[in-house]
């Protein structure tokens, strides 16, 4: 599923925000007259993909949780 402008282009907001490079760069505007806001993470999906676990790959996925929660 991608992300597209179609599907909020009836959201009415005053400010957008967006944590990933891809919705950064797929809706760099954001439709009316919001603020858009871009705190840029990487991405666990892609970090993970060379760990041989699943729980070396989930240090990836609490780091990130843990800077945006920061």
């Amino acid at each position: 599923m991608g992300f597209t402008p179609e599907a909020f282009k009836e959201v009415q907001s005053d400010h957008a925000f967006t944590v990933c490079g891809a919705a950064h760069d797929q809706l760099p505007l954001w439709p009316g007259r919001a603020s858009v806001h871009h705190r840029g993470f990487d991405e666990p999906p892609e970090l993970s993909k060379t760990e041989r676990t699943p729980k070396s790959a989930l240090q990836h996925y609490r780091r990130v949780r843990d800077e945006i929660d920061a």
